[in-house]
């Protein structure tokens, strides 16, 4: 016998909805970070400190962001064409009995 299985499209739609605010605020917070490391380059700010500073930044902590933002992306559309793979197979499930009752 088939597993049964069920999707509640409203709880599904909160969850893109949370993953979509969630890398927009990353985003945002991404975008602030840039901005202050760029403004401590335009200062002159040199020195061993500086450089372990911004190769620390420039080579991990921003390209980590951004990834964390492009994750939180793909797991609302994942989720998102969860729900419509879900929705689809119910309607098509509606049919075949729709048509049997004809």
């Amino acid at each position: 016998m088939a597993e049964k299985s069920e999707v509640n499209y409203e709880q599904m739609g909160n969850i893109v909805k949370r993953f979509q605010t969630e890398a927009d605020g990353v985003n945002q917070l991404l975008g602030q970070v840039r901005s202050r490391v760029e403004a401590l380059h335009g200062n002159g700010w040199i020195g061993r400190g500086s450089d372990q500073f911004f190769g620390e930044m420039e080579q991990l902590i921003l390209p980590s962001m951004n990834r964390l933002v492009h994750a939180l992306q793909m797991a609302g559309s994942a989720a998102d064409g969860i729900a419509k793979i879900y929705r689809s197979a119910e309607e098509q499930g509606q049919g075949v009995f729709k048509a049997l009752g004809e």
